[in-house]
């Protein structure tokens, strides 16, 4: 199942996604992220803050370019900056107290999905909680969400879907919201779930 205000509840109308930075590292890690997004109607679009998060990751050496740029260069994923509509959000959303605040990755999301009417795909509990409280009518999604998509599984089939979700919560530490943990580890199966560090303590040791 997707969020509440999710791409389901909006019907065809929602033609565009932007990501955050740890949901483009979970889909690259998944190393399906081609036919995920092949497959994915709201078309991928990235912030430039996110690209910059990206890159920094790159340069500490905690993963490799290539898989983002893979994307682009399919025009799978569109780099986009913030305009007049969405800058004033995106100070509203890094300026403040630390518990009110968010990095400029996930502020960015949420300011552009705003001025584009687009799903923000975050991961982040903080994130998401504050788009609920300040944006109740914008539609988010985790990465677990965009996997759950009916036309995501029909175009990836039950065993790249497998490999998918294991590759993306093993490598990436992919968050799995509690809607979803279910239905994560009947996919994956309970041995390789136990080995999955970022899902509940309890879902490993089913």
């Amino acid at each position: 199942p997707l969020n509440r205000q999710s791409m389901q509840s909006h019907g065809n109308g929602v033609t565009k996604s932007v990501s955050d930075t740890s949901v483009v590292i979970n889909l690259c890690k998944s190393g399906f992220a081609v036919p995920i997004l092949e497959a994915f109607p709201p078309r991928l679009l990235i912030p430039r803050a996110v690209h910059e998060e990206l890159e920094a990751g790159i340069e500490h050496g905690y993963w490799t370019v290539d898989p983002v740029l893979d994307l682009e260069a399919r025009s799978l994923a569109t780099l986009v900056a913030l305009d007049a509509v969405g800058s004033p959000i995106f100070d509203s959303l890094v300026a403040g107290s630390a518990s009110s605040t968010l990095g400029d990755g996930e502020a960015a999301t949420i300011a552009c999905a705003r001025q584009l009417d687009a799903v923000a795909l975050m991961d982040d509990r903080k994130a998401l909680k504050v788009c609920e409280t300040r944006f109740p009518d914008l539609p988010t999604a985790s990465t677990p969400d965009v996997l759950a998509h009916p036309r995501v599984r029909r175009y990836l089939g039950p065993g790249r879907l497998s490999e998918a979700l294991f590759a993306a919560l093993f490598e990436a530490r992919m968050r799995v919201p509690p809607a979803n943990v279910k239905w994560v580890v009947d996919l994956i199966g309970p041995a390789r779930a136990a080995r999955c560090t970022s899902l509940p303590r309890s879902a490993r040791l089913r």
